[in-house]
């Protein structure tokens, strides 16, 4: 990382194949206050991977930012190179504005070099003022029930494919090339199970949370629930992880720790949430019974749980912000399915139950293994007694083949085995219309049953399970259905169910095509 002079930069004289700044960059103000020429002219905090292209020899167009060695000790008189020293000294030069804006950008630039997939949002935590704690997130109160919205778009299960993802967001004309949010006021209900099965489960995760902020600057707004995979995993169920998924978190555990060490340099408070929490309450559940506990990436195993288990990192940045059971306008989004005995728990307490659970309360952390990260030996190794009990078991609503993220009643694919009574009953409670879930396998794609109370959107899209069709549920005015279907030649959608509109919808796509006067 190096800071540069930003007239330099506005001259070409640091123009890089990926970009103006390298990899990254982040405004730092006036220059002169880092000992770059040019005084009061911009600053830049960029990214390179080697340093000549940046400071030629000979030529002083960039200050040092940090060197490639990790940090050992606490302060910057003992184990640091000289870069380092150099980069402490110009923190302690740092405005509080300035500070607060490199924290950001490391908290970004993490992510985003651990991910691969796009610019990132800094970390929350980052945003204000951080602490050694996971409850330094301000728990975000969850949405339960929300107004109809004009147009209301719901994806199915996408464990960990961040490409499918994609093209159903592209499909559903919700993004454009560069990911970026093009839906205007869509309202997206993505129904759980971000998780497993694939090597993309934290791009996905990243990607949605900043879509959601460019959303809700557009008037539009993206849920994502949470599913019974989010729960098996922050609960140590791994048996559904791939290797790409396990190799996905130690890449981002390992990427992220490197940062905390550069923040240590530099003086900012440094978030073990990201590279420690307390030792596990319960075993670890590792691979299918056929696969060898031996093959495994036991380290890349211990950088999932920590990031996982409630009031891991991820556990409370992301599922501990999503829903379990979600109502808007006339329709009610769950992973699996709402019984009349839910409702008598409340959606309401079901969510804030689950989001308690998420966002634990990490004990004292184990001895790091040098590395930032802890391997999985040392966690299994520690007695359970020593540990936090509030970490333990899921809340009873999440656990059992009838609850609202494992049950079935409604996905049967012969419609005479759907329970339509039990349905009708709990949407007659929750004052709903119609339901939609995912969870099971819809080999016919996305469609209705019950008489049009209940749509089931997982198609299997994920190539960790039958790679199935891409496919999206678009609701308009909390009444029309249809579905939205890839194609080699365009994107089709089509009336789903009795209760669609079918002579509004032939007129809108006549419209859409010929225009009103046509």
């Amino acid at each position: 990382l190096w800071m540069v002079d930003g007239s330099r930069l506005r001259e070409g004289r640091y123009a890089q194949r990926a970009g103006e700044c390298g990899i990254g960059r982040v405004g730092l103000g006036a220059a002169n206050a880092w000992g770059a020429p040019g005084p009061g002219s911009d600053a830049w905090l960029c990214v390179s991977s080697r340093e000549e292209r940046w400071a030629p020899r000979g030529r002083r167009m960039g200050v040092p930012w940090f060197g490639d060695r990790t940090a050992t000790a606490g302060t910057v008189d003992e184990g640091f190179t000289s870069s380092e020293r150099r980069s402490a000294a110009a923190c302690a030069r740092l405005t509080q504005s300035q500070r607060r804006q490199l924290d950001n950008f490391f908290s970004a630039f993490g992510h985003s070099m651990a991910l691969g997939c796009g610019p990132v949002l800094p970390s929350p935590v980052h945003s204000t003022t951080r602490t050694n704690n996971a409850s330094s997130f301000a728990k975000p109160p969850l949405p339960h029930t929300l107004p109809e919205a004009p147009r209301v778009v719901a994806i199915g299960d996408v464990h960990g494919d961040f490409g499918k993802t994609v093209r159903a967001l592209h499909l559903a004309n919700l993004i454009d090339e560069n990911k970026r949010w093009i839906g205007k006021d869509t309202v997206v209900v993505q129904v759980g199970d971000q998780l497993d099965r694939g090597g993309g489960e934290l791009a996905i995760l990243f990607m949605f949370e900043r879509l959601k902020e460019e959303a809700k600057a557009a008037g539009g707004a993206i849920h994502l629930l949470n599913g019974n995979h989010e729960i098996m995993n922050a609960d140590k169920d791994f048996r559904y992880a791939t290797q790409g998924g396990l190799s996905e978190f130690r890449r981002w555990t390992q990427w992220n720790s490197w940062i905390e060490k550069r923040r240590q340099i530099c003086g900012l408070q440094v978030d073990d949430s990201v590279v420690s929490v307390g030792s596990p309450a319960k075993p670890i559940k590792l691979g299918k019974p056929k696969q060898s506990v031996e093959n495994l990436d036991l380290d890349a195993v211990a950088a999932r749980e920590q990031a996982l288990s409630p009031g891991g990192f991820i556990a409370t940045r992301f599922l501990s912000t999503q829903p379990v059971c979600l109502k808007v306008g006339s329709t009610v989004y769950v992973h699996a399915g709402i019984h009349a005995e839910h409702v008598k728990h409340g959606l309401r307490q079901i969510n804030e139950e689950t989001q308690t659970w998420l966002f634990g309360a990490r004990g004292a952390p184990p001895t790091s293994s040098g590395h930032g990260w802890l391997p999985l030996r040392s966690l299994q190794a520690a007695s359970p007694e020593a540990s936090d009990k509030r970490q333990s078991d899921p809340p009873q609503h999440l656990v059992g083949r009838e609850s609202v993220v494992w049950t079935r009643a409604y996905s049967r694919e012969s419609h005479e085995k759907c329970d339509c009574t039990s349905l009708q009953q709990a949407l007659a409670k929750v004052g709903a219309k119609q339901m939609v879930v995912g969870h099971t396998i819809q080999p016919q794609g996305i469609n209705s049953a019950c008489d049009d109370k209940v749509y089931r959107v997982d198609t299997g899209m994920s190539a960790g399970c039958r790679h199935g069709p891409v496919q999206v549920l678009e609701i308009l005015d909390g009444s029309t259905f249809s579905v939205l279907k890839e194609s080699t030649c365009s994107k089709h959608a089509y009336p789903l169910g009795g209760s669609a509109d079918v002579f509004s919808y032939i007129q809108r796509t006549i419209n859409g095509v010929l225009g009103p006067s046509g």
